[in-house]
C-alpha cells in the first residue's frame, strides 16, 4: 500500500529509528580513550643543568604499533613541579596533518600545550590511516627561585625523562607589595645579604 496513513506512520517510525541509531553512534564516538603508551621516544634538549627562566625544548615521537588511533583517542605528556622548582609549558595549539599517497593533506587531530601539560587529540580522519608515526615539539620554561637544586621529570606514557634544575646563588624573595595611587611598589629581598 502506497500513500495513506500507514505509509506516513511507517516513515515516521524509520526516521525515529535513524535518530536513535545516530545518537547511539555519537555516544560511542564521544568516548575518549587514552593511548599515551603509543609514545615511543621522548627527548629533552641536551643542556645538562637548567637555570631559572631557561627554556627547554622537548620532542616526543609516537606510533600506532601498540594500539590503533581512533576518533577521540588522546595522548598526554605531563611534568611534575617539586618544591620551589617547576616547569611551565609555553602555550600553543597545533594541527596534526598526514599527507596521503596522492600528496593531499588531511588534518587528523591537534595538540595543545598549556602551562601544566600537553594533550594530543585525534579526530575521525585518523581512522582512514594505519601505520601512523609522527612527532610533536614544544618548549617548557624552567622556574626555580630557591637555592636548592631540584630534579623534575617529564612523562609521556611509560617514558620518563629527568631534568636537573640548578638552584640560584641569590634566591629572590618578594617581601611585600603595595599599591599607591595605581602604582604597584614591590619590596624585594635578595638572599644571603646581611
Amino acid at each position: 500500500m502506497y500513500g495513506g496513513k500507514n505509509e506516513k506512520d511507517s516513515c515516521r517510525h524509520c526516521f525515529l529509528l535513524f535518530l536513535s541509531f545516530a545518537q547511539g553512534v555519537r555516544t560511542v564516538q564521544a568516548a575518549v580513550m587514552d593511548v599515551s603508551d603509543n609514545f615511543v621516544s621522548l627527548k629533552v634538549d641536551k643542556k645538562r643543568a637548567k637555570f631559572n627562566d631557561d627554556f627547554v625544548h622537548v620532542q616526543a615521537k609516537f606510533s600506532d604499533r601498540r594500539q590503533a588511533f581512533t576518533a577521540n583517542s588522546l595522548m598526554k605528556i605531563t611534568w611534575e613541579n617539586v618544591g620551589g622548582a617547576s616547569l611551565q609549558g609555553i602555550k600553543e595549539n597545533n594541527r596534526l596533518v598526514i599527507q596521503d599517497e596522492a600528496g593531499r593533506d588531511h588534518e587528523v587531530g591537534q595538540y595543545v600545550v598549556d602551562q601544566d601539560g600537553v594533550v594530543v587529540l585525534f579526530n575521525d580522519n585518523i581512522e582512514d590511516f594505519e601505520n601512523v608515526t609522527g612527532q610533536i615539539d614544544f618548549d617548557l620554561q624552567v622556574k626555580n627561585k630557591s637555592e636548592r637544586g631540584q630534579t623534575l621529570f617529564i612523562q609521556a606514557g611509560d617514558l620518563t625523562k629527568f631534568l636537573h634544575v640548578v638552584g640560584q646563588n641569590n634566591p629572590v624573595e618578594e617581601i611585600s607589595s603595595v599599591d599607591i595611587n595605581g602604582i604597584l611598589i614591590k619590596t624585594i629581598f635578595l638572599g644571603n645579604q646581611d
